[in-house]
């Protein structure tokens, strides 16, 4: 029966070919819209579900309060608390400090090639699920001197997955050093917080008086319960520990600010990538926001909505023409279910046509898509179980979003009054002039939201940041390496071409944090820069108060703050007093007016340079 009402389908829409156009066109854009934003959400949600400990794994956080009375959350921890909780806390089984986001140079023969580089505990294969294609998983990072490669790093450098106990150079501290390789993985999967092409050992990274402050923040520290484990009492006890081991640390300062605190706090791994309350950095990457995905499937349901409204306006716009055809069928013995059947068949049958284009559409946007979204989507995963089966759900609500209502309708005429013409449609007329102005409300909607987007990306292009930013180039020198700094920055200056050249530390985050004390005011998690007296005359930084570095050794004693900062102080003239930071006495010489980072969403405030 369904065979039959398809060719009756297929022959009605062969005779009106303009309104199968239009309909296909429609409902093809509509449904290629949603085809890209199903594989974004999908992409999104699907984020560290590959693990087979994830449902056990959790990142250590804390929540702050500052002396201003801000609450601040942060992602990261400090050495100790790995193995202080391992050991004084019986429901955990494993621990993993991970730490990275910034590059090292790796030798290739006579070059020298930056390349991602993670730390990680010698228990990262053992709590999260990266294959291992060569070598042992449990002594891969036993040793200070080994290094984990990914298959595209082994093929890169040595030509092959086959190089388990071959040596490579890696750029440490300012020189390289040779690295033996313990073990290959493969490629990470591209919805993997945790990325890594050239994996090292942690132990590297850590100095020996970082185990012994509970306030530092500088890594990542990942804990898995075991099965049976509660997350409350864990959480309880961490704080405990933080009471037992920096409660002195945390009694002075409650004594001058008593609504301060720091406690202790567990995130899930799961939900790291779209949980936009703990930063995500340092090893983890690609951190989105949940909020991305609900925005682009309200889009994606007013697309669809506006493609099957604008099917049933069609649809109604043609029950004149076919008033007859239902009369003449209904007299003809055929049932009112049988007539909803058959015009629902041709609602299948346009949304079944509209697939190919659709899918067409998506192949054709998909890589501007991947570059707009900042995703490595592919075709192939159109063509999954999932997304098959999504597509087919999708198809199938479409065609009951689209025809169900004009079937009814239609099926509903009088077969006396269609044959003689005495029907009016005053219930047709009222829904599609309903329809109309929904259908256009949504378009302006959609439209509006395009227009207002497209501002505001413009105003984060062209907004004055408050510094200087065109003509500048940044050039990452290896950690460490003061000794070719200064030839370095006077070969730049002597090249003609170049203006000007200066040193600072890497870029600004919120996980680039430090306490300091002015005046005997504590002032928390303040971010922090080091530069030479350089920089600031390029950015062209207006200052308030006080002046630059001079280029003297007494800069080393000296430090800049902005006025945010000089606020948070109290001080309308912080110039020549002192602040106290990593144990030593620095002299306020300038005061820098406000400005913005490069992303326009955060103001940098307080900021300290020295």
């Amino acid at each position: 029966m369904l065979i039959h009402y398809l060719k009756l389908a297929w022959r009605n829409l062969s005779r009106h070919r303009m309104y199968a156009t239009i309909n296909i066109a429609g409902l093809a854009i509509g449904l290629a819209s949603v085809v890209l934003i199903t594989l974004y959400v999908r992409d999104e949600v699907s984020f560290d579900k590959f693990h087979i400990n994830g449902p056990q794994i959790y990142r250590v956080v804390h929540d702050a309060m500052s002396p201003e009375g801000q609450e601040e959350k942060g992602g990261n921890t400090g050495a100790m608390q790995a193995t202080a909780f391992k050991a004084g806390i019986p429901e955990i089984e494993n621990v993993c400090r991970v730490r990275g986001g910034w590059e090292e140079l790796v030798k290739k023969g006579n070059d020298a090639i930056s390349e991602g580089v993670l730390y990680a505990d010698t228990s990262f294969f053992s709590m999260f699920s990266f294959s291992i294609i060569k070598g042992d998983p449990v002594t891969a990072l036993s040793d200070n001197s080994n290094v984990v490669l990914s298959e595209e790093m082994a093929k890169k450098y040595f030509g092959s997955t086959d190089v388990l106990g071959k040596e490579m150079e890696i750029n440490q501290d300012g020189a390289f050093t040779r690295f033996r390789v313990s073990a290959v993985a493969k490629n990470t999967p591209i919805n993997s917080s945790l990325r890594f092409g050239i994996l090292l050992p942690i132990e590297r990274t850590l100095q020996a008086e970082w185990t012994k402050r509970w306030m530092n923040n500088f890594l990542n520290t990942f804990i898995q319960l075991r099965k049976e484990a509660a997350i409350a009492p864990v959480v309880r006890k961490m704080n405990v520990i933080l009471e037992n081991r920096a409660g002195n640390q945390l009694a002075e300062i409650k004594k001058k600010y008593p609504n301060v605190y720091y406690r202790y706090n567990l995130q899930s791994f799961r939900q790291i990538h779209l949980d936009k309350t703990y930063n995500a950095g340092n090893g983890l990457t690609a951190w989105s926001n949940s909020s991305y995905s609900y925005i682009l499937g309200l889009i994606a349901f007013f697309i669809l909505a506006t493609a099957s409204i604008n099917f049933v306006n069609l649809s109604l716009s043609r029950s004149l023409k076919r008033a007859k055809e239902v009369g003449i069928r209904k007299v003809s013995g055929s049932s009112r279910q049988q007539l909803v059947a058959q015009y629902l068949s041709e609602s299948l049958l346009l949304n079944l046509l509209s697939i190919f284009p659709a899918i067409s559409i998506v192949i054709l946007v998909l890589p501007f898509f991947n570059e707009l979204a900042q995703k490595q989507l592919s075709v192939s995963m159109i063509i999954t179980p999932g997304s098959i089966l999504s597509i087919l759900v999708l198809l199938m609500v479409n065609t009951l979003l689209s025809g169900f209502y004009p079937a009814v309708f239609l099926s509903a005429f009088n077969p006396v009054q269609t044959l003689y013409g005495r029907f009016r449609l005053a219930t047709r007329s009222y829904l599609s002039k309903s329809l109309v102005v929904l259908q256009f409300a949504m378009a302006v909607f959609l439209i509006t939201g395009t227009i207002v987007m497209q501002r505001q990306f413009n105003y984060m292009l062209h907004k004055d940041p408050g510094y200087a930013t065109s003509n500048l180039v940044s050039v990452a020198i290896p950690w460490e390496k003061t000794a070719n700094l200064q030839p370095f920055k006077t070969a730049l200056k002597n090249n003609p071409s170049i203006l000007g050249a200066g040193a600072q530390s890497i870029r600004m985050t919120a996980m680039n944090t430090t306490n300091v004390r002015i005046d005997k005011k504590e002032i928390f998690n303040v971010p922090f820069y080091s530069m030479d007296a350089d920089v600031l005359p390029m950015l062209e930084i207006p200052f308030v108060a006080g002046h630059n570095f001079r280029g003297l050794p007494s800069d080393s004693n000296s430090c800049i703050i902005n006025e945010s900062m000089a606020t948070a102080a109290g001080l309308r003239d912080p110039i020549g007093h002192s602040l106290h930071w990593n144990d030593r006495d620095l002299t306020i010489i300038g005061v820098l007016k406000d400005f913005h980072t490069a992303s326009l969403h955060e103001k940098i405030a307080p900021t300290l340079i020295e």
